[in-house]
């Protein structure tokens, strides 16, 4: 029992100094998000993911800006990223890290991240030249469309070149087609071959300038009959003399020695 009051006298005696605990956490307010987004030549970049404590909370818009809000305690810590950016490399990939608070007349201040990026492309150059032989006609090579990845990039001139520049990122593989017209075997007489040539290139690290070369022949041609000549042809084949190329020898006298020969 005496515990008990001991207790009771201590309660009261904590109460009367006014000590109610720790006191409560600040209310929440509502903090703007500004972030923007642009390369090194200050040009907007859209669509870049932004990122909050890990997570994606939008993307960039057309003019590489990026507005929200957030209802968060003042004090609380929040990082911003930039997710990545196709062709791109952050200059600052850590992104910010800030603090959220109230200002003087305890109104939320607003939270905000710039990122800039490098890009990551560069420029190549792509030479095409297409020759015809002799059973081709003469103008089959010019104006031939050049393909890349399925899109025209040029097409050749009347010498059958055509060149153009690539702006893109080291490691792409480029599939480059010089078109060549459909063929119908009954009614047409004239058949590229070979058909579509497709070249493939991956990009190198460094700028570099590619060079496709085709000559095409025409599988429809007809081939020239083989002229036969109706005279006799002589051989070629050497034959031997059967007499000796040495003069023949006299016979020599017989001497008159009164000796007749019986054999």
């Amino acid at each position: 029992m005496k515990t008990l009051v001991m207790t009771t006298a201590l309660a009261i005696f904590a109460g009367a100094c006014g000590d109610d605990g720790p006191p409560p956490p600040p209310a929440r307010a509502k903090f703007a998000i500004e972030v923007s987004a642009k390369d090194i030549e200050n040009n907007p970049l859209p669509k870049a993911p932004v990122i909050l404590d890990g997570k994606t909370i939008g993307y960039t818009g057309a003019d590489g800006r990026f507005l929200a809000e957030i209802i968060e305690r003042p004090g609380t810590q929040v990082t911003l990223n930039l997710g990545p950016v196709d062709g791109y490399r952050w200059t600052d990939e850590s992104g910010a890290t800030e603090t959220l608070k109230l200002n003087s007349s305890e109104r939320p201040v607003p939270i905000g991240y710039n990122g800039v990026a490098e890009s990551k492309r560069k420029d190549y150059m792509v030479w095409v030249k297409v020759s015809c032989d002799s059973s081709m006609p003469s103008d089959f090579c010019q104006a031939r469309p050049i393909m890349v990845n399925g899109k025209q990039m040029a097409a050749t001139n009347e010498f059958g070149y055509a060149h153009f520049t690539i702006d893109d990122v080291p490691g792409t593989e480029l599939s480059v087609v010089v078109d060549t017209p459909a063929v119908n075997p009954l009614t047409d007489t004239v058949m590229a071959i070979p058909e579509d040539p497709t070249y493939k290139i991956t990009l190198d690290l460094e700028p570099q300038v590619y060079v496709v070369e085709e000559t095409f022949t025409n599988a429809l041609a007809k081939k020239r009959p083989t002229r036969t000549s109706s005279r006799p042809t002589k051989s070629t084949k050497s034959t031997k003399s059967t007499k000796s190329s040495k003069p023949a020898e006299k016979p020599k006298p017989k001497k008159d020695d009164g000796v007749i020969e019986l054999f």
